[in-house]
């Protein structure tokens, strides 16, 4: 029975964890949606892609960062891909975003 519930807690927090990491995803790509000319045109990188990994936390300063590409259009209806870094505070509070355009 105790190594029942170890595993049900074990399961959980991996299910937590796994909740969070989307959580620090998707509120990174909201804020790149926000600063794009044409967000409706957007497509994210797929979680394959080298740049697109997982959000990693750095404990010194309690915040998250991750990494990615988006396609998206230019005000001319160009498609261009711009790369985006993203900070993030551990209560998805404060969003930082670098997007190189």
């Amino acid at each position: 029975m105790l190594s029942n519930q170890s595993g049900v807690n074990a399961r959980s927090r991996s299910i937590s964890t796994v909740s969070l990491t989307q959580r620090v995803v998707d509120a990174c790509q909201k804020a790149v949606l926000e600063r794009l000319k044409a967000p409706a045109t957007a497509v994210f990188s797929p979680d394959d892609e080298e740049l697109f990994a997982e959000p990693g936390f750095n404990a010194e300063d309690g915040r998250w960062m991750y990494f990615g590409n988006v396609d998206s259009e230019n005000g001319f209806g160009a498609l261009l891909r711009s790369e985006y870094a993203c900070q993030i505070t551990d209560d998805l509070a404060d969003v930082t975003i670098t997007l190189d355009e």
